[in-house]
């Protein structure tokens, strides 16, 4: 069995000041009524005000900037769906992808289906070699960001959001991770997971045929920066999807593997990043 490098999840969200805010891991609890630089639902206006401001350095520019995101929705007591919400905090492997979890969507009906969530040092099949901010690699900062908007979405959708009120939250957030991650494909994926899931009760689509759909479309662009891409896409047409040699090198560039790889994890590892 191919290595499976271990995804980390970020340990806290940004506070509205920049500084270290809510424990993550209380927050995928999905018991909160208001988290700091996210959202607060209001049970008695049923209203939800998403609340979020990105800071860091923007394509481009060397400066650190910040850019607030602010959406009201009012969300009908009518239209909450009968869903409970499960994270389940184990890195597992799926379409040769290294993901931090899952969220188990439940429900009613006795129904169950997972969302896949990405983490730090997820293999993101979409990412850009040699880019700032979205390489093959995922960091902290994308992977804050991401979470962040997921969960939003994730809260909304169980307390009534309507398929256009998801995209509000969606198209808000479009520039930040534009301008700040680059992680475009990603980020519609992870949309159209919580789609299938909760609104329309089937499996998610997986992420390569999600990635090959927006090639087909012209919608994303394959060249000498995602050589990655083709030969993970090419493993998994193949029935043996594997993270490419592009991810590991990129990890290793990243951080020293021994810290969270043992000695047999690491020979595999370096083997790996040479193939």
């Amino acid at each position: 069995m191919t290595l499976v490098v271990p995804s980390k999840l970020p340990a806290y969200l940004r506070a509205s000041d920049g500084s270290p805010g809510a424990d993550l891991r209380s927050v995928l609890k999905f018991d909160q009524a208001r988290v700091d630089n996210l959202y607060t639902l209001d049970a008695d206006k049923h209203e939800m005000r998403f609340e979020f401001l990105e800071m860091g350095v923007k394509y481009g520019e060397t400066e650190k900037s910040s850019t607030p995101v602010r959406v009201a929705l009012t969300l009908s007591a009518d239209s909450k769906r009968n869903v409970t919400l499960t994270f389940v905090e184990k890195v597992v492997e799926k379409w040769g992808i290294n993901f931090v979890g899952t969220v188990t969507v439940s429900h009613g009906n006795g129904q169950t289906f997972a969302v896949y969530l990405p983490g730090i040092r997820t293999y993101d099949a979409a990412g850009i070699s040699g880019d700032p901010h979205a390489s093959e690699r995922i960091g902290a900062g994308c992977a804050n960001t991401q979470l962040s908007i997921t969960i939003a979405q994730l809260v909304a959708l169980r307390d009534g959001a309507t398929l256009e009120q998801l995209g509000e939250i969606q198209d808000a957030m479009k520039n930040v991770v534009a301008c700040y991650h680059g992680r475009m494909a990603l980020s519609q994926w992870m949309k159209a997971q919580l789609v299938h899931a909760i609104i329309e009760k089937k499996e998610v689509t997986p992420y390569p045929e999600f990635i090959q759909q927006m090639i087909d479309d012209g919608k994303l662009e394959i060249n000498a920066n995602r050589a990655h891409t083709k030969i993970y896409l090419e493993s998994y047409k193949a029935g043996r999807p594997v993270s490419p040699p592009q991810f590991y090198k990129k990890c290793a560039a990243k951080e020293d593997p021994s810290t969270f790889l043992n000695a047999d994890q690491l020979k595999e590892f370096r083997q790996l990043a040479e193939e």
